[in-house]
């Protein structure tokens, strides 16, 4: 009783749609971010029990996402890099020799 005041002070926001029994399960995970997960995932899947397997799977797939994400993003700016270093110095023979025209 004393460690669920501790996560869940009185005033904070507890989630109404889980169980005492979820909160036993939930008062056990020390790290905050994971209890946060574990606390939308088992009401988004309206499970009587916290079933870690599956919560852990759908954390893998949220996961993989991310990652597959972020290489997309490393590809588009490694992609975006090397447009630079080869029409780099074309651009600057094309910008040198309308700033070398209008000096003159």
């Amino acid at each position: 009783m004393r460690q669920f005041y501790l996560i869940y002070p009185i005033g904070a926001k507890a989630a109404h749609q889980l169980s005492w029994s979820h909160y036993v399960e939930l008062i056990k995970i020390d790290n905050e971010l994971e209890l946060s997960f574990y606390e939308r995932q088992t009401i988004r899947e309206g499970k009587s029990r916290i079933d870690k397997s599956i919560i852990c799977k759908a954390l893998e797939t949220t996961l993989v996402r991310l990652v597959n994400r972020a290489m997309r993003c490393l590809v588009l700016l490694l992609f975006c890099s090397i447009v630079v270093v080869c029409f780099l110095p074309m651009i600057c023979r094309v910008l040198g020799s309308t700033a070398a025209k209008a000096s003159q």
